[in-house]
């Protein structure tokens, strides 16, 4: 029995297709275990660098420092993606466990509260991280708040206790003392 011509064609292309799907295939697998291979070592590879000695634990406080957020993070997800603008709000328990884990934590030498984008904050939870910073301080860490001004939003700021409390705008470092009663109370000045 003879093969016609057409049982030539249809087999080579036939091998031509088989061959062209098992590349294909090969391809999108090597890849496939590439991609699982980065996300297996993002997850379970390298980790987080341990803490330098006497690293500065640096509280950028942007937004409202309030009890509760009032936004759910999905909300707050869809609002950014959609380009709207989403209210910042710190929540008081995150500030509040921090300190306390830095003020532990021996690696940990200072802190620097940067004020200039909060937003305000009640009394009570002031007072509440005013204390934290009272009992971080007592571990033998100082404290620097820092701020191009200081408001009536920032009254807190000036009563905790900061080594010193420094002001962009007049590149000067004013040297606080451990308890300053009111926010009107004398500074004595030393430029930096």
């Amino acid at each position: 029995m003879t093969r016609s011509p057409f049982s030539y064609i249809r087999s080579g292309f036939a091998f031509f297709w088989r061959a062209l799907d098992t590349g294909r295939r090969t391809i999108l697998n090597l890849i496939f275990l590439a991609v699982l291979l980065v996300i297996l070592y993002m997850i379970f590879g390298g980790g987080l660098k341990p803490l330098q000695p006497k690293t500065t634990l640096v509280l950028d406080l942007k937004g409202q420092l309030v009890e509760q957020s009032s936004l759910n993070a999905r909300d707050a997800l869809l609002t950014n993606v959609r380009g709207g603008e989403v209210h910042k709000m710190i929540q008081l328990r995150d500030v509040l466990s921090v300190l306390e884990a830095a003020a532990k934590d021996p690696d940990v030498g200072a802190a620097v509260l940067l004020t200039d984008e909060l937003q305000g904050a009640g009394q009570a939870s002031l007072r509440e991280v005013a204390s934290a910073l009272d009992r971080f301080k007592a571990s033998g860490k100082p404290v620097v708040a820092w701020g191009s001004s200081f408001d009536q939003r920032h009254t807190c700021w000036p009563r905790t206790p900061a080594k010193s409390i420094c002001i962009r705008w007049a590149w000067c470092c004013w040297k606080a003392s451990a308890a300053i009663a009111t926010t009107t109370a004398t500074r004595s000045t030393s430029w930096a």
